[in-house]
C-alpha cells in the first residue's frame, strides 16, 4: 500500500512492461540502456580492423534513458512478448550494429 518511488532500472523486458504498465498507478522509472549486442559493436570494431581500417583506439559508448514521459512509443515498440523478464529489450548499439529486431528476436533465444 506504499507509494512507488521513483527507480532507474536495466533495458530489460519486465522492467520497460512495468514502466508503461503501471505508470496510471504512479510508477515513475527509467530504464537505461546496456545492450547485451555491445559484443556486436566490438565485431564490428574487429572486422574493420581486420579489413585494414583505422578504428579510434578508445569507443565511446552512450546509454540511453528510456522513461514514459520522454520515450512512451520507444518503451511500446521494444518490448519482446514472448521472450522471459531478463531478456534484453536494446538489440541496437548505434553506429555499430545493423541487424533489425526481427533478426536479433530470431538468433537469441534467450
Amino acid at each position: 500500500g506504499k507509494k512507488y518511488v521513483p527507480v532507474v532500472g536495466a533495458d530489460n523486458n519486465a522492467f520497460v512492461q512495468q514502466i508503461v504498465s503501471l505508470h496510471s498507478q504512479g510508477f515513475v522509472g527509467g530504464a537505461v540502456t546496456n545492450p547485451s549486442t555491445v559484443g556486436g559493436a566490438g565485431m564490428r570494431i574487429a572486422l574493420d580492423l581486420l579489413a585494414g581500417k583505422s578504428v579510434p583506439k578508445v569507443q565511446k559508448l552512450t546509454p540511453q534513458v528510456w522513461d514514459y514521459a520522454n520515450n512512451l512509443t520507444s518503451l511500446k515498440s521494444v518490448a519482446f512478448t514472448d521472450r522471459g523478464p531478463t531478456f534484453t529489450v536494446q538489440w541496437q548499439v548505434p553506429g555499430f550494429t545493423t541487424y533489425t529486431k526481427s533478426q536479433f528476436h530470431s538468433l537469441c533465444k534467450g
